[in-house]
């Protein structure tokens, strides 16, 4: 017989899905925060502030793949009984539109990286600007045009989301941002 442990879902995000959550919550913070303020460099300061964006972006992309690979094998916790239809809807369709992009907005960013001969190097070995050459140099403004309108449109999500758990914990008061939060131990 199965213990119920083992068939019901947890009521929190385990601390390996908490952690990737805000490690990437942060990560994506900054590179937005880098990625507009990229119009203040010139000549050499541009090229290594867009190498160490687009390193960033790999990492985003890495990280997006463990919290996917991470998610498929512990499933998030159930949403609040109070949630309506329409709401359980938005949540999947948002965090399925968080994956995408997470992925989406990086590659397109390395595109753009490798269209502009901007050099991204991992950890002093591998360079990316060989590894996805394949993209090409050609149509580098609309690539960098599609990497603008997908980080817009992450940026925005990102507001909703926080919007959504702001809500949920000032106004509805249901826990749910409890889920994602560290709690203290009773230990100490």
């Amino acid at each position: 017989m199965l213990n119920r442990k083992h068939t019901a879902r947890a009521t929190a995000y385990t601390s390996v899905a908490k952690w990737l959550h805000w490690t990437m919550a942060a990560l994506v913070a900054a590179m937005l925060l880098n990625g507009w303020s990229l119009d203040n460099y010139e000549g050499g300061a541009l090229s290594a502030a867009l190498s160490h964006h687009a390193l960033g972006g790999f990492f985003v992309a890495s990280l997006c793949g463990l919290r996917y690979l991470w998610r498929t094998s512990h499933p998030p916790p159930e949403l609040p009984v109070t949630s309506s239809r329409p709401q359980v809807i938005a949540a999947k369709v948002i965090h399925t539109t968080f994956y995408i992009l997470m992925f989406v907005v990086p590659v397109t960013g390395i595109m753009t990286a490798v269209a502009h001969d901007v050099p991204v190097v991992v950890l002093g070995v591998i360079d990316l600007q060989d590894t996805f050459s394949f993209f090409g140099h050609d149509n580098s403004d609309l690539k960098r045009f599609i990497h603008a309108q997908t980080m817009h449109t992450f940026a925005g999500l990102i507001i909703s989301h926080i919007g959504a758990a702001l809500v949920h914990q000032f106004w509805v008061k249901d826990g749910l941002l409890r889920r994602i939060l560290w709690e203290k131990s009773n230990d100490s």
